[in-house]
């Protein structure tokens, strides 16, 4: 695209616009399944997650994608991946429905991946904490109580789980309501509304995503004092860094 920008290499406009889209689908689709399965591999280490519902995760994730894929380049949708209503239905002849429905389709496919996904986060950390407030640390906040607080990526992955459950039945509610006046034009849908869903969906997934990453840090770098045997440390001494290669990653990237 910033070669075409550049005139350095000629698209079509039609052809700009759909990589465009699946450009910006392709960054946040990655970007959440990778942060996802970082925070997967560490909540594991504190509570009872499901192997099953990861891997169901996947399967949607890649229908979701075949879905995406052939809508944009076989079905020639080009309306940004936010899907901005009214655009999906209204192409000026670009793109069919059937086009603008399979891409649609594909992100409701990675969504319902998503939702089991922090579902099974919910019923692991309610499991093993009894419920959310006291997997957010609330008691040790609110109570002074004098009860072991949860671990930093409990905590991360549960707030986690509260956001993105909520943006991504946004985005559920929106995607419904655009693929139904699809086929059915006479079905009147608020445009004010499907924009504030999707902005709301799209900036939460996205900030999740980043929390979600982090939860590294947490678990990687030292946070004194740990419990005997993790990264090292023994109780009441500084745990050392998980390898001098990161440490002095992070120091380049704070200089």
């Amino acid at each position: 695209m910033r070669l075409s920008q550049a005139t350095w290499l000629e698209l079509t406009p039609n052809l700009f616009y759909e990589v465009m889209t699946a450009h910006g689908a392709g960054m946040v689709g990655i970007s959440g399944l990778a942060a996802s399965g970082v925070i997967w591999y560490f909540l594991r280490r504190y509570v009872d997650l499901s192997v099953g519902i990861l891997w169901t995760n996947l399967a949607f994730f890649l229908l979701g994608v075949v879905l995406i894929l052939g809508g944009i380049f076989l079905g020639n949708y080009a309306g940004g991946w936010t899907f901005l209503f009214p655009l999906p239905g209204t192409s000026a002849g670009v793109w069919g429905p059937a086009g603008a429905a399979s891409y649609l389709f594909g992100l409701l496919s990675i969504g319902v991946g998503f939702l089991l996904l922090y579902l099974d986060f919910a019923r692991a950390i309610m499991a093993r904490y009894g419920s959310l407030a006291k997997a957010l640390g609330w008691p040790q906040l609110f109570r002074n109580s004098d009860d072991e607080a949860p671990p930093p990526t409990v905590v991360a992955a549960t707030m986690v789980l509260i956001v993105n459950i909520a943006g991504i039945l946004s985005g559920a509610v929106v995607l419904a309501l655009i693929l139904v006046n699809l086929f059915a034009p006479q079905f009147a849908v608020d445009a004010l509304l499907t924009k504030n869903l999707t902005y709301f969906f799209g900036h939460v997934f996205i900030n999740a995503t980043i929390y979600q990453a982090l939860v590294a840090v947490y678990e990687i770098l030292p946070v004194p004092p740990r419990r005997h045997g993790f990264l090292g440390g023994a109780p009441g001494k500084r745990a050392r860094f998980g390898s001098p290669a990161l440490g002095g990653a992070f120091a380049g990237v704070g200089g």
